[in-house]
């Protein structure tokens, strides 16, 4: 009706059957705005498949139609594969990456309990409010569970909450509307907290791991300082960091063999399968299913009709070079970040140039520039003990 001046969706928006055919075709669109734009691309560090479904819209609009693409995270490579799948008449347009509130330093601690011990010592002398990232969803519970007990307002913050609360999402918007508002020090967060959150003076950012690669690490500190002079990202290392890293990247494409099986599996129903239908026939989990599903539906192997699964008659072939490359090019990454972690140059300069940024130059204001350790190095011995004695009697839930 031409009421609305701007409609914001999510990609996984365009997935929907009902939205594509009712609403999609009645638009009158006057400008497409793509933001986290480097998730369109497989070789970006956070590819998200729905993305490209943005891709499909974009070639269909009329050429009068602006088309505006934004990220803060995209190299060469992923600059490149974007201008490829959305036209080379996409002009690019840069700015620095270098953050001058941004004050970083790198502590190796590779004990859990060292640590945890760490972070009770010091999140107190940290400024303002601020993010402590995680890997894992059970390090979250962990972290947040142990600092509460040591007396910090903290909460945890991740995809599951919705499962642990009855109150489902509202639990997260709750808990980042105690961020914004100031009612905590901390969320103890997986990357759920992550795109789209804008807080303008966060006064830290912490990693209890390291991060699979330099553009996610930089994209997580960038939360920190938006608006006040000066912001700390501090990078603890954990011993097991290269394996939780291992495991995302061998798990991030599904095999061909799976989706092999799964598209079998379809063919040979005579009407479709439920995702339901098909788990009781494959030994998967359902998010993995979920995942192969949605890769061979953007590859127009099967269409969905209603519930339903149904093979289309497009001939699909798997890919393995293109998953092994980008396998290849994620343990790059990850050999990169593990160098960062040794670099005695400056720690801003050395990501903005991984992120190919021509105008990168030495931050003034990290550790490895100044000189000076914002933050202690060591901790007391007798808060590791009482760590460790917290990390013998936790324990998780396995449910049925």
């Amino acid at each position: 009706r031409d009421k609305c001046d701007i409609l914001l969706l999510s990609p996984e928006r365009l997935a929907n059957d009902e939205f594509k055919k009712h609403i999609l075709p009645r638009l009158n669109i006057g400008m497409f705005v793509v933001d986290e734009a480097h998730c369109i691309s497989d070789w970006g560090h956070d590819f998200r498949p729905d993305y490209q479904r943005i891709v499909s819209i974009v070639t269909k609009l009329p050429p009068n139609i602006p088309v505006l693409a934004t990220t803060a995270t995209a190299n060469n490579r992923v600059i490149s594969d974007i201008k490829q799948q959305l036209g080379n008449n996409l002009i690019i347009n840069r700015g620095t990456l270098i953050r001058k509130s941004l004050h970083i330093q790198i502590i190796k601690l590779y004990n859990q309990a060292e640590r945890l011990a760490w972070l009770d010592e010091n999140i107190d002398n940290m400024p303002g409010t601020g993010i402590i990232y995680c890997l894992t969803t059970s390090d979250c519970r962990k972290v947040s569970k142990w600092l509460k007990q040591r007396g910090h307002n903290v909460e945890p913050y991740h995809s599951k909450l919705s499962r642990d609360s009855q109150e489902c999402s509202e639990l997260r918007v709750s808990r980042e509307n105690l961020l914004m508002e100031n009612g905590v020090k901390a969320l103890v967060s997986t990357v759920a907290l992550g795109m789209g959150f804008d807080k303008p003076d966060i006064g830290f950012v912490i990693h209890y791991q390291r991060p699979g690669n330099l553009i996610a690490y930089y994209q997580q500190i960038g939360r920190a300082g938006r608006s006040i002079e000066d912001a700390y990202a501090v990078l603890l290392n954990g011993k097991e960091d290269d394996e939780i890293q291992e495991y995302f990247i061998n798990s991030a494409f599904p095999t061909e063999i799976k989706m092999s099986r799964v598209l079998d599996i379809i063919e040979g129903s005579q009407n479709g399968l439920s995702i339901n239908s098909i788990m009781n026939k494959i030994n998967m989990k359902h998010s993995e299913v979920a995942k192969i599903l949605k890769f061979l539906l953007l590859q127009n192997a099967l269409i969905k009709v209603d519930s339903k699964y149904i093979r289309t008659l497009n001939e699909w072939k798997p890919d393995p070079d293109k998953s092994k490359k980008i396998t290849e090019l994620r343990k790059h990454e990850l050999k990169k970040i593990k160098d960062f972690v040794d670099t005695d140059t400056c720690y801003l300069r050395y990501v903005a140039e991984d992120l190919d940024d021509p105008y990168a130059t030495d931050c003034e204001k990290c550790a490895n520039c100044t000189g000076v350790n914002f933050f202690p190095i060591t901790v007391d011995k007798q808060t590791i003990l009482e760590a460790v004695q917290f990390l013998k009697g936790d324990y998780i839930v396995i449910e049925p």
